[in-house]
């Protein structure tokens, strides 16, 4: 199973320029199976339709919607793209008071013969925001021992050994992290795959680091394979 989490910056690269035709380049190169997008506006007289090119452009037999918020009359928000039907499907609000509204899509798939529970999000910027949100996804976990769960999308965490950052170590222990911003230099690894149970999963991550990739948002693409053991 190959992952992708893409913030896509509102389809406008680094030059500032609204190119939504590189950011579904970029996403035909890294070919993932399940594709986790944040920051995705669609307005028809913007960018040219951008949810209807995810859903006719792409080869994904399922294109899940998470708005959480409007912005400039459009939905703003995480899309979570998959080559198989999800078995089941959700919308998780994780808003905080007085912060930019977020969201999470958590969808469960039987991944040949695994049940797999992947969880797209973006969390807030505040440490006491994420922590929180955090604990809301963890709360509302699938319980089946049986389950292999994904954490998937720009978790925002620029402090590390923070509390929240802790609150992920003891969900999923400690992962390898691979800086994907800013775009030209990445130095903070503010885009995650986490998964749990790691003894059931061998799992490689790397970043997609193309010259389109490199110019197409200001996050690179994260790019996770996964092996289940």
């Amino acid at each position: 199973m190959r992952l992708l989490s893409y913030n896509i910056h509102g389809c406008i690269g680094r030059r500032g320029i609204l190119d939504p035709e590189a950011i579904l380049a970029v996403i035909r190169e890294a070919d993932a199976d399940i594709v986790a997008l944040q920051e995705v506006h669609d307005n028809d007289a913007i960018d040219r339709g951008f949810l209807h090119a995810l859903e006719n452009a792409l080869d994904y037999e399922a294109v899940l919607h998470g708005p959480t918020m409007q912005k400039a009359n459009a939905d703003y928000g995480n899309v979570l793209l998959s080559r198989r039907t999800p078995i089941e499907d959700d919308r998780i609000d994780l808003s905080f008071p007085n912060r930019e509204p977020r969201g999470a899509i958590r969808a469960s798939f039987d991944w040949d013969g695994h049940l797999v529970e992947v969880t797209a999000t973006h969390l807030g910027l505040v440490p006491g925001e994420r922590r929180a949100q955090l604990r809301r996804l963890i709360e509302q976990s699938r319980e089946e021992a049986s389950a292999i769960q994904v954490l998937i999308g720009d978790l925002n965490e620029w402090f590390p050994f923070g509390r929240a950052g802790r609150t992920l170590r003891n969900r999923f222990g400690r992962v390898k992290t691979v800086p994907t911003f800013p775009a030209r230099f990445p130095v903070f690894a503010l885009d995650r795959v986490h998964v749990r149970p790691d003894d059931r999963v061998r799992i490689e991550k790397r970043t997609l680091d193309s010259e389109l990739a490199r110019t197409a948002s200001d996050h690179l693409p994260l790019v996770a394979d996964i092996d289940f053991r």
